[in-house]
């Protein structure tokens, strides 16, 4: 038994298909999945600049696994049985990039990943980049913090 995640790189789906026994047009077909959620992972693992991240399609009959083009806002529905089809949903609360530090006054540098951002891993500041001391500023936040609940 594996737990399901929440969320692929902030993107997750509905419980509920957005179209049951239906796809929409311009299907790219790229995995064979155990289920809609294992889909959602690996298109959004593989990160292919072809997928985009509004719908994917879910074939229980055979596991297909399937994406549609990055350009692509709306979905012309066909019917086809089997078929599983969901509207991403992310996450607005979802970071990836390093950890915010307000420590000394000063917020720690901000990634611009977010979605419709191209090339955000070109954005993102390395760890090298931080001042040396963010780190244990901010280990030392946290341990006062932790020390403070249990005094009071």
């Amino acid at each position: 038994f594996q737990p399901v995640p929440s969320s692929v790189n902030g993107y997750s789906i509905p419980d509920e298909p957005l179209h049951n026994g239906r796809r929409c047009q311009d299907i790219i077909w790229k995995y064979s999945a155990g289920d809609a959620w294992d889909c959602l992972e690996k298109i959004m693992t593989e990160n292919d600049p072809k997928c985009g991240k509004k719908y994917i399609t879910w074939n229980s009959a055979n596991g297909g696994c399937a994406c549609y083009p990055a350009n692509q806002t709306t979905c012309t529905t066909t019917r086809e049985s089997g078929r599983e089809t969901y509207e991403l949903q992310y996450d607005d609360s979802f970071y990836s990039g390093p950890p915010v530090s307000f420590i000394g006054g000063t917020p720690a540098p901000e990634a611009a990943d977010t979605p419709g951002t191209e090339d955000s891993a070109d954005q993102t500041p390395s760890a090298s980049s931080a001042s040396p001391s963010f780190v244990p500023a901010t280990l030392m936040a946290a341990s006062a913090l932790v020390l403070a609940m249990f005094v009071f």
